[in-house]
């Protein structure tokens, strides 16, 4: 996996977990969908001032999670114009909606794994080429 040209995560473990929450608030999704954005922007905003490291790892899940959002959204997009041809139709549906779930079920092991690298006291990036929109 890909891990940020800055090296090592600061020892301090009270920045380490403020770090790690950014990327484990994100499960919260599990439950309730909006969560995958919404907390680790609030979380971000609230804990960005704690340190540096603690800023760069939120805005890395906030983009992760963006981009995960907008992949889903386009899947579900492609399955309701799937769904309505005649024929193959049903295919390309089922296939979009297991490519969505293949992208929510990545999304989910990508934060869990973010946030244990952190733990370890390793800096972490997104392996996946994904658009950076919070910079």
């Amino acid at each position: 996996m890909t891990e940020s040209v800055q090296g090592a995560a600061p020892d301090n473990p009270e920045i380490r977990k403020h770090a790690m929450m950014c990327h484990f608030i994100a499960l919260a999704a599990i439950i309730m969908p909006p969560v995958a954005i919404l907390g680790p922007l609030i979380y971000w905003q609230l804990k960005k001032g704690v340190d540096p490291f603690v800023d760069e790892q939120g805005k890395e899940s906030l983009n992760f999670q963006l981009n995960v959002f907008a992949a889903c959204i386009a899947l579900f997009i492609l399955c309701i114009i799937f769904v309505r041809l005649p024929v193959i139709g049903g295919f390309f549906a089922g296939t979009s909606f297991l490519a969505g779930l293949a992208i929510g079920i990545a999304g989910i092991g990508f934060a869990v794994y973010a946030a244990i690298k952190i733990n370890e006291g390793k800096n972490w990036r997104y392996p996946l080429p994904i658009v950076r929109l919070i910079k």
